[in-house]
Parts: C-alpha cells; structure tokens; sequence
C-alpha cells in the first residue's frame, strides 16, 4: 500500500467528514495492495486450502463496513485494521475447520521467522490468534510488529516507516514478541 498513501489519508479523512462512498472509494483503491498480502497469507498454506484471495479480500472488506475505528486514521492504522480483519478471516476458517474435524486443542508451535504459519495445523492458527489478542492487551505496538510482519508480509523497514519508529526498534521488538508469542503457545499447548 505504499503507493498511494496520501489517497489513502483523504479517503479516511472523507470518511471522517461523514462521506459515505469513501470506504468503497478506498477498497477501490487499495484492492490489489489486498490482494496481494491475500496471497501472502495463502503461500504457506496447506494444499487443498480451500480459501482464495479474492473471498479474503471480500470478507476483510464486509468487516471493515461495520468499523467506525476506520474514520479519522492515518495508514499505519488503516493497514493495521485491514491486517486484523484478514487474521480473522483465516481464524474463522481455522476454528471451522477444527469443528469439521473435531480437533483437539492447541499444540506447541515453534516461532522462527516463518512463526506463524499454520502449515497445516488449524489450531496453531487459532492458538496464535488468542495470543496476539493478550499480546495486544500487554504491548499494542508488539501486536502491530507482529501483524503487519505476519499478516502482510511487510518488511522490518516497511513496518518501521508505517509505525513511525526505528528499524532497531522493530528488530527489537519483533523478536520480543516472537518470544513472548512462543511462551505463550508453549503454556497454551500445556494447559
């Protein structure tokens, strides 16, 4: 979404002006930037996924109609919510698919560079998920590292930019996170 940030910051701020056209003005605009993480997302899944990129990008849109937070924010902000609401989507698939196979609970997911990918284990998916919402109560920002690196592919140096903070920091505090994460799910996997 790097090309175009200053339409994606006057799209948000006619939505906050009370423009009800900018959302479909700003889905139009940023479509291929979604579906482009969409398929970043999908890379690293199990064969005979049945998701596709457009039904996440679809369903990631119809999420963010019924989200007020999207009026007034700048595009760090923005990637953020589009971030969380494609984590959804593959948590909502996840957690049918366990319910489809009566899969039991959470397993321990080793967190490297390629942490997050629920390969072919719907319940790291879901294990992940609950940990980022605690790690979002304990350190927003970390939360943000972590989706933004995760949910859409961007690099250390992108998401530095995005958030407005040093490449170091991010370096810091995405490995704070990958740890945290990892204990997190260890003692998920345990309980």
């Amino acid at each position: 979404m790097g090309n175009q940030p200053d339409e994606i910051v006057r799209l948000l701020k006619r939505m906050q002006d009370g423009d009800r056209n900018a959302l479909d003005a700003l889905y139009t605009s940023v479509y291929d930037n979604l579906r482009t993480i969409a398929r970043y997302l999908l890379k690293n899944e199990a064969s005979g996924h049945t998701l596709q990129t457009t039904e996440i990008v679809n369903e990631a849109y119809l999420r963010l109609l019924g989200t007020e937070v999207l009026s007034g924010q700048d595009k760090a902000v923005f990637v953020g919510i589009v971030a969380k609401c494609m984590r959804r989507v593959l948590v909502d698939y996840a957690r049918r698919k366990m319910r489809q196979k009566r899969g039991s609970g959470y397993i321990t997911l080793p967190l490297e560079e390629t942490i997050l990918r629920s390969e072919e284990k719907p319940e790291m998916f879901i294990a992940l998920d609950h940990a980022l919402e605690r790690l979002a109560l304990l350190n927003d920002r970390h939360c943000k590292i972590v989706e933004l690196r995760y949910i859409t592919g961007y690099s250390i140096e992108e998401v530095a930019e995005l958030l407005s903070i040093s490449v170091a920091t991010v370096n810091r505090d995405w490995r704070l996170a990958k740890a945290w994460l990892t204990t997190e799910i260890t003692e998920g996997a345990k309980a």
